[in-house]
């Protein structure tokens, strides 16, 4: 019975055996058959990903990271592969290109504090420089409206300058908080992240991680955290296979990330075709002409996009079949310069604003790549005035007289009535009542909105010349424009032959100055040739000052500088504390606002009030309603 028992047992077993061989022969075989039928080129393109690598440096003090440093990204072409060859076992493996990781320097503790305070230091200048651009362009949008051209252009610049002055605040906050005595120290994070595209052909990401490296060196493997296989991918067969995949095919997949990672191996790949019926290269870089471009296409015709020219710089925006900057976009160039408005065959045309290293903020009209100046808008929403003096008040007219003369020889003289005409000089006052602008004037080209029928806000009255004319009008002018609702104030003209301490005595004892009025003006109006006997533009400005600080002191007040266009293109610039501390009112008549910060611009001296029977000086305050009241509450005399 045992016997039986046993050789029941033996050949159940031997059958057993018999059978897994021939299961595991039918495995070989299948295995083989599938590994020696070739993989399909779309199969194999299911297995393509890219691989990018993220990581930057932390500065720690005593163990606690204070600052990321120095980041960086690369980006790594890649497969999903087997763990062993001719066994379908990826698990989520994938196969790269060698790329090989920088040596980490070792920093001394003196290294690392050089290291702090050259960091604090950049991170200082870079601030000081966007604070001064970013102050340029909350003064513009201050004194601009939403309505005005380039309005929009101007208000997303400064939102970008606003968060980079942010995000640098946070990080010089950060160093400065570091102590003398604290340990610094330096640790290196990188992370890793697959892209493929998912079952419902979506790109889409899985952390990975570095697993080793080939015995040759030439390729890196990894696999993702959760050591699976997405699923909608394919694995490549063999490893061979790797190699040909081609980079366009890459890139055609991938786009932009899949680009970096070639670029890596190939800096000039960019010599690529444009599919046809594309209407996005999604950050891929071509190479059009001279540039490379990464466009927005319109029926195959490029029309905007991003593009790097020769000399690093940035363009963004609309372009024409040639990568001409053409229409509306953005210029970033290598040396932190930027422009942004309107282009026309590669040049700055239209409206647009220019920021640029050293250079104040220049916005306005545009012309084959020149600035011309910014043109203003003259509507009913702005804020206008005029100033006065004596001169105003005179009328010049030709008038005929008759009279008695005396005709013939000596002895039968006798008197007889001529007619004869003359120039007569006839004195009135003006009806503050009723005095509105009503023309611009015609001496140089305007932009008009409507009728000229413009609200009077505010009026300057000469009170003083030197130190011994005194305008006769002046008391009549202030006291009337006051009663009529209209803001005053006062100005004197300068003289270069009087002392500045005499004609600023002779000003306060003149002038009226009551809270509500304008700040005191000083009219600056000197030719070379006083200059030059005066003895030069240092004895100008030393004149100036003196005036200017006597008055402030008595006033309670800064004064306003009033000079022209040519007085600040001349000499302003050799006294820049003037320019810094005071406010300028300049006088500019041509078609352009002056290109400099000013409180208001006398536009025309021709320009045409009612009730006023001569031409008058025209003014336009630096800004709109809001700005107005904002100069009156802080600039106008308060005491």
């Amino acid at each position: 019975m045992k016997g039986l028992k046993k050789n029941i047992k033996k050949t159940i077993l031997d059958r057993w055996h018999s059978l897994l061989l021939c299961m595991l022969a039918v495995v070989a075989v299948a295995l083989t058959v599938w590994n020696l039928l070739p993989q399909d080129k779309n199969d194999r393109s299911r297995a393509m990903a890219v691989v990018m690598r993220y990581g930057y440096t932390q500065l720690l003090a005593d163990g606690k990271d204070v600052i990321n440093i120095w980041p960086d990204t690369v980006y790594s072409t890649a497969a999903w592969v087997n763990h062993v060859d001719y066994v379908p076992s990826s698990f989520g493996l994938l196969m790269t290109g060698s790329y090989k990781e920088k040596k980490q320097h070792e920093y001394t503790a003196q290294e690392l504090r050089r290291l702090l305070e050259t960091s604090t230091d950049s991170i200082r200048h870079r601030l000081d420089s966007l604070r001064q651009v970013d102050d340029d362009l909350r003064y513009y949008v201050r004194v601009h409206s939403v309505m005005e051209t380039g309005f929009s252009f101007v208000t997303a610049y400064s939102s970008q300058v606003e968060r980079s002055i942010d995000s640098l605040q946070q990080k010089l906050k950060a160093l400065e908080s570091i102590g003398k005595t604290q340990k610094l120290s330096i640790r290196r994070q990188n992370h890793y992240v697959v892209y493929f595209y998912n079952d419902s052909n979506k790109l889409d990401y899985r952390g990975c991680h570095p697993t080793r490296a080939s015995s040759d060196g030439r390729y890196l493997f990894y696999q993702t955290d959760n050591v699976r296989t997405p699923s909608g991918t394919l694995v490549l067969k063999r490893k061979k296979y790797f190699h040909e995949l081609t980079d366009v095919s890459f890139v055609s997949l991938y786009g932009a990330i899949a680009q970096k990672a070639v670029l890596r191996r190939n800096p000039a790949f960019y010599d690529l075709p444009h599919r046809r019926g594309v209407t996005d290269d999604k950050g891929v870089f071509r190479s059009i002409g001279s540039y490379l471009v990464s466009g927005h296409y319109n029926a195959d015709t490029l029309v905007g996009g991003t593009r790097i020219d020769s000399a690093g710089g940035v363009y963004i925006g609309d372009m024409d079949r040639r990568g001409h900057a053409h229409g509306a976009g953005s210029y970033y160039s290598r040396d932190a310069g930027y422009y942004g408005g309107f282009w026309k065959d590669n040049m700055r045309s239209g409206f647009g604003f220019s920021i640029a290293p050293g250079k104040h903020f220049r916005a306005g009209e545009w012309k084959d790549d020149r600035y011309h100046g910014e043109k203003v808008t003259y509507n009913p929403n702005r804020i206008y005035g005029i100033d006065v003096s004596r001169y105003q008040h005179i009328v010049y007219r030709k008038v005929t007289e008759t009279v008695r003369v005396r005709r013939g020889r000596r002895r039968h003289r006798r008197w007889v009535r001529v007619k004869r005409t003359r120039v007569k000089e006839f004195h009135y006052n003006f009806d503050w009542d009723d005095v509105r602008i009503t023309s611009l004037g015609s001496m140089t080209r305007k932009n008009i909105e409507g009728k000229v029928d413009y609200k009077i806000t505010f009026a300057y009255v000469k009170a003083t010349e030197g130190s011994s004319l005194y305008n006769t009008y002046y008391k009549y002018d202030y006291e009337h424009a006051r009663k009529a609702g209209i803001r005053v104030g006062t100005y004197h003209f300068l003289s270069t032959t009087s002392p500045a301490s005499s004609q600023a005595w002779f000003f306060l004892k003149k002038g009226i100055f009551r809270k509500g009025d304008f700040p005191p003006v000083l009219d600056v109006e000197p030719s070379r040739e006083q200059i030059r006997k005066m003895g030069g533009t240092h004895v100008l400005f030393e004149k100036m000052r003196t005036w200017l600080k006597i008055v402030e002191k008595e006033t309670g007040v800064k004064p306003v500088l009033y000079v022209s266009q040519k007085f600040v293109d001349r000499y302003l610039s050799g006294a820049p504390d003037l320019k810094r501390d005071y406010q300028v009112w300049i006088a500019r008549y041509g078609e352009y606002k002056p290109d400099i910060r000013l409180a208001w611009w006398q536009l025309a001296p021709d320009g045409r009030v009612k009730g006023i029977r001569v031409p008058v000086d025209i003014s336009v305050f630096n800004g709109y309603n809001s700005e107005y009241a904002n100069f009156v509450r802080n600039y106008c005399i308060q005491k």
